[in-house]
């Protein structure tokens, strides 16, 4: 048995996201549906249905251009005024990045969360355990971790809070994380970033890389 830890370095879209409060911290729940019958109103079984996951963390460097990126995809030039502030793209510069457009994009209320995620990538720090030991649980399969990308991360729907005062200004910041459907295997026939296939679709959250 041994103890893991160690720090995480991260980038949001490929810019640095900078130090953590206390690094990264990845949850998920099952979903399904419960199955209870009349005559007994515990439940005997269940559907299962997917999972939500979530990544959090605190960010101590609020000066970070990528706390934008996240935060204020709704007012990207921050004067308080959403769907302002920014020139809309050439047809043959669009490309779907509401982070910088989404301001003058016509009905950008309208807009796909996947459409806003961006890759999320940690990379353990040199020396540690964490970068030696990969997988919780893994035991005699355990090997290194070079790092883990999660290839669609979107800001939740959880309140933000900013503190203006005379202590360090924090920033908390709760990820989504979206599957990627481009990666699965699909039916004969579906294109690669295909959603309509029912049966065969592989959802992918992460990718560990060595």
């Amino acid at each position: 048995m041994s103890f893991i830890a160690g720090a995480f370095n991260a980038t949001f879209n490929g810019k640095p996201m900078g130090t953590t409060e206390d690094g990264f911290e990845l949850t998920f729940n099952r979903i399904h549906e419960e199955i209870r019958v009349d005559q007994y109103r515990g439940m005997v079984d269940g559907v299962f249905q997917g999972i939500d996951m979530t990544l959090r963390t605190v960010l101590m460097e609020a000066d970070h251009e990528v706390i934008t990126d996240i935060l204020l995809a709704f007012d990207n030039d921050q004067d308080g005024t959403i769907f302002t502030g920014l020139a809309v793209p050439p047809a043959t510069a669009w490309d779907g990045d509401i982070f910088r457009f989404q301001g003058t994009v016509p009905n950008s209320t309208g807009q796909l969360l996947s459409k806003m995620a961006r890759p999320l990538v940690l990379t353990p720090c040199g020396g540690t355990t964490a970068k030696l030991l990969d997988l919780v649980g893994a035991g005699a399969q355990a090997t290194a971790l070079g790092s883990i990308t999660f290839a669609k991360a979107v800001l939740t729907a959880d309140p933000v809070s900013i503190k203006y005062a005379a202590s360090l200004r924090k920033i908390p910041i709760a990820f989504h994380i979206l599957p990627d459907w481009s990666s699965g295997a699909l039916a004969t026939g579906q294109p690669a970033a295909s959603f309509g296939s029912v049966c065969g679709n592989q959802l992918n959250y992460f990718v560990r890389a060595a």
